[in-house]
């Protein structure tokens, strides 16, 4: 059974583009395509190139991704709740302690 891939040219269009501003994510991004690049050129040495096999609509793709995304399934809703109520808690009572104390004293504490 002979195995095909898509050509790389074809690919390579879609590969990430900092737009010259380097970011920790960007970084990690370009990396990661880079080592896919490797395996796959290894990959298509040993096999044949089929031009027809379907291409990534990348817009289509993006908007998909954007809408899983977005919505958050109630366990991570629950996990932001309560996180929240912790922070509020604590932003509120830094702010009856910064009643009580000098400023200089609450900056300090926050250092």
């Amino acid at each position: 059974m002979a195995l095909f891939t898509r050509n790389w040219k074809d690919i390579e269009i879609d590969l990430f583009n900092d737009e010259g501003i380097e970011t920790l994510t960007s970084v990690e991004q370009i990396n990661v395509e880079s080592n896919i690049k490797r395996l796959y050129q290894s990959l298509g040495s040993r096999c044949r190139v089929d031009n027809s096999l379907p291409k990534l609509i990348t817009a289509a793709h993006e908007k998909y991704l954007k809408q899983c995304l977005t919505y958050l399934p109630a366990g991570y809703v629950v996990i932001y709740c309560i996180c929240k109520s912790i922070l509020t808690r604590c932003l509120y009572t830094r702010i009856l302690e910064f009643r009580r104390k000098s400023y200089l004293d609450v900056l300090l504490d926050c250092s």
